[in-house]
């Protein structure tokens, strides 16, 4: 049956752009327009506020509600690569907390966002964020190389990133750990340069890194709160000097109370 309106002939069948246009008025585009353009923006503050709610749930320590989160938005398809990359960045957080336990699933936590990490390089090669992520998957899989070049990208790219020269800094943590664990037959190895087999150089960089993130004006609380903590450990663990550890503990747990590492500090002050 042919379809019929004032707008068509006998036997014509309507020109549906055409006769759309015929049928709706000015007025009612422009209002068609506007609500469409609000059902947007809706859209995107909810996104972006459910967004930061997990960036938060992630300071916490809340890494599973956090991923939640922004897993919901990856199945509405509301995901922009900003914050693919956050829930990345969740995801490895959370694989590096459960290899500091000792916690064997850290492996399978940092390789689920192998593919992720890789599809997303292309079209992030100038975005800092992304270096950082890939700086921290690299730096789980013990690939140093990787790890500093990416670090050096991130900081190309970003230059006061407060985050890459707390990472540099635990790195230099962990390689002065490794320079006091190693063997003694180990460290005149030809093959080991003097700085590898010094864990004072070791120390004195991640201090360097920690002290150069909280000398930015950009710095958050959070992020101060993190350095602050790193330093303490580092002074207690390394140095033995607990009024320095006390003092940066503090200083942590003032900065972000409520944060990871704010709580550490708290339950380090007791």
């Amino acid at each position: 049956m042919v379809w019929k309106n004032k707008y068509t002939k006998p036997g014509q069948v309507p020109d549906m752009m055409t006769d759309r246009k015929k049928l709706l008025k000015p007025g009612a585009i422009a209002v068609l327009l506007m609500l469409f353009c609000c059902l947007g923006v809706s859209s995107a503050e909810d996104s972006g506020a459910d967004y930061n709610a997990a960036v938060a749930l992630k300071n916490t320590g809340h890494f599973d509600e956090a991923h939640n989160i922004i897993n919901k938005l990856d199945e509405g398809g509301k995901l922009n690569d900003t914050q693919r990359i956050a829930l990345v960045d969740i995801v490895l957080e959370q694989a590096a907390a459960m290899k500091s336990l000792d916690n064997p699933a850290w492996k399978r936590k940092a390789k689920s966002v192998a593919r992720d990490i890789k599809l997303l390089a292309r079209a992030n090669y100038n975005n800092p964020d992304y270096w950082l992520a890939y700086a921290k998957y690299v730096r789980l899989t013990e690939n140093e190389r990787h790890f500093a070049n990416a670090l050096k990208k991130a900081l190309y790219y970003k230059p006061d990133f407060v985050d890459a020269y707390i990472l540099y800094g635990d790195f230099y943590v962990d390689r002065a750990l490794e320079a006091i664990q190693r063997p003694p037959e180990s460290k005149g190895d030809m093959t080991t340069s003097r700085d590898d087999n010094d864990p004072h150089f070791k120390i004195l960089a991640a201090r360097a890194n920690y002290d150069k993130a909280l000398g930015f004006l950009t710095i958050t609380d959070d992020q101060r709160a993190h350095a602050c903590y790193r330093i303490a450990e580092l002074e207690m663990h390394f140095r033995r000097d607990k009024d320095e550890a006390t003092k940066y503990w503090g200083l942590s747990q003032t900065a972000s109370p409520d944060s990871r590492w704010g709580t550490f500090s708290a339950a380090r002050l007791k």
